[in-house]
């Protein structure tokens, strides 16, 4: 790698680059405004009535992520067929 490639790098690393590791801990008293997690690794949206349809799926990508910090799943991974069930939200909605 050339010099001037390396100095790029050192200040992307330097001045960009972001450390998220402790985002859900932070964020943990505005989360549970909004979601719970139910013991079977699901994520109950609080306030589904009162957002659109893209703020729904964020909240329950979020959701998700606390389910699998606490151990109520493996996986953070949502696929489209859980999303239109918990969410109600119409199949065909959702590209895959």
């Amino acid at each position: 790698m050339n010099d001037s490639k390396e100095e790029f790098r050192k200040k992307i690393r330097a001045e960009m680059a972001a450390d998220f590791s402790d985002s859900l801990e932070k964020n943990f008293s505005l989360a549970k405004q909004f979601i719970r997690v139910t013991n079977d690794g699901f994520v109950d949206v609080l306030v589904k009535d009162k957002v659109n349809g893209p703020e729904k799926i964020q909240l329950y990508l979020i959701g998700k992520k606390y389910a699998k910090q606490g151990e109520f799943t493996t996986s953070d991974e949502v696929g489209n067929k859980e999303l239109m069930e918990r969410l109600g939200i119409p199949e065909g909605s959702l590209m895959p």
